[in-house]
């Protein structure tokens, strides 16, 4: 088992802290580290199969969600009579992710999250910490303006690509450096992350933090003031974003918008003309590689759809994109009553919660890292769920909680203690 957790700390550790390209396959299509991440924790699903805490509703959808797509990009590779390397590494990038809910449910059953979970803090901070004191740099040198100018240039330095993804990354960082029992000897890394995330100028990531409090405190049952902490936190760092980008008719804003609103609409025209099986899950913007720009009038190359439930609907129709929601619902239906009882359980909750909600502007789950953890932390959840009410179940089992008897005395129906606590 030591063998085991080594190569799921390398993997988290490829995928953390340099998801970058390892090498391109004929000159043209280029491998990232995710891969060798998503390698490295393929034994942990032989090892989990013989759980019982790995059988569960949840992971029956996905065993489904993952045979439907090989059959899918079967079938439409056998209608189209086409294939290449691009489309088989686009299901594998669909697909491989996935294997990481394996590696979370290994997790449970080790006992390991609490260790994991500090390991990935401190993975995040390294991985931010020469980026932001580049921020910085900028600031003190040139001021707000400059910052904001040199987005690009932080982009380059950041290494996932999007803002928006290291965004996403130090706000997961954040709920999970608060799911920490010994938390207070790591709030600076808390203000890091803060600090980062308002370096990113991201809105989705000021609204995930916004949204993930309010939901974390909801399902901890937490007091009103560490409600009311969450709102004001995200809402000053919303607003100071807000301001940054200047918002105006002409705005960056409703630029952003605007565009991608033109890529929305070209999704789902192709939509409509393959509604069920969509792309086969192949690349999207190989297929659909130009949209209509609103501002323009011209047809401007794609890019990104940015918005992940689009590009899972036209890459994989509407067969695919049920069973991927089925397997999402199965997962939050069965580890929210839990999340009050454990702060591990709220952590995953909040995080794929968090990804969901960056995934309505962003294409967070075509990102190898936060499609991973994504992945992972659900893997944690429903590893840890399962395992406390085995728990549960076999305490009451061995009579361990108070049975009901009639009294010894009177007669009348009495609790009595039976074994111990």
């Amino acid at each position: 088992m030591k063998r085991l957790t080594l190569l799921l700390l390398g993997s988290l550790i490829s995928l953390v802290v340099y998801p970058k390209t390892l090498g391109q396959v004929a000159d043209r299509y280029s491998i990232s580290a995710a891969y060798l991440a998503w390698v490295m924790s393929a034994p942990l699903t032989l090892v989990v199969v013989r759980y019982r805490a790995y059988r569960n509703t949840t992971t029956v959808l996905l065993w489904v969600l993952r045979w439907w797509a090989v059959v899918e990009y079967l079938t439409v590779t056998f209608v189209t009579q086409s294939i290449n390397f691009t489309s088989v590494l686009a299901l594998a990038g669909v697909m491989a992710p996935t294997f990481m809910y394996e590696a979370g449910n290994f997790v449970a059953h080790q006992r390991i999250e609490a260790p994991l979970v500090k390991v990935i803090c401190w993975l995040i901070t390294i991985s931010v910490i020469p980026v932001f004191v580049a921020a910085l740099f900028i600031l003190c040198t040139g001021g707000l303006d400059n910052l904001l100018r040199s987005a690009s240039t932080l982009r380059q330095l950041y290494h996932y690509g999007w803002l928006n993804d290291v965004a996403l990354l130090v706000v997961i960082g954040f709920f999970s450096l608060l799911s920490l029992p010994r938390r207070h000897g790591h709030l600076w890394m808390a203000g890091l992350y803060l600090m980062v995330l308002v370096t990113t100028f991201s809105r989705t990531g000021a609204i995930a933090l916004l949204m993930g409090g309010l939901i974390s405190a909801i399902l901890a049952r937490a007091s009103f003031k560490r409600t009311i902490f969450f709102t004001v936190l995200a809402c000053v760092i919303l607003l100071f974003l807000f301001m940054g980008r200047n918002i105006l008719p002409s705005s960056d804003l409703v630029r952003t918008m605007v565009l991608r609103y033109g890529r929305w609409v070209a999704g789902l025209d192709y939509l409509v003309e393959h509604p069920w099986f969509g792309l086969g899950l192949r690349s999207f913007t190989e297929t659909v590689g130009y949209y209509l720009n609103p501002l323009t009038g011209q047809y401007t190359e794609m890019g990104s759809i940015h918005n992940d439930y689009l590009d899972l609907l036209v890459r994989g129709g509407l067969s695919y994109f049920g069973l991927f929601l089925s397997v999402v619902v199965s997962y939050l239906l069965r580890c929210i009553r839990k999340a009050s009882q454990s702060s591990y359980v709220r952590l995953s909750v909040t995080v794929v919660i968090v990804i969901l909600l960056g995934s309505f502007a962003h294409n967070p789950l075509k990102n190898g890292t936060l499609s991973s953890l994504f992945w992972l932390f659900m893997g944690i959840g429903s590893g840890c769920q399962m395992r406390d009410d085995k728990n549960l179940e076999q305490q009451v089992m061995s009579g361990r909680f108070l049975q009901y008897a009639p009294s010894e005395r009177s007669g009348n129906p009495t609790f009595k203690r039976k074994g111990n606590y």
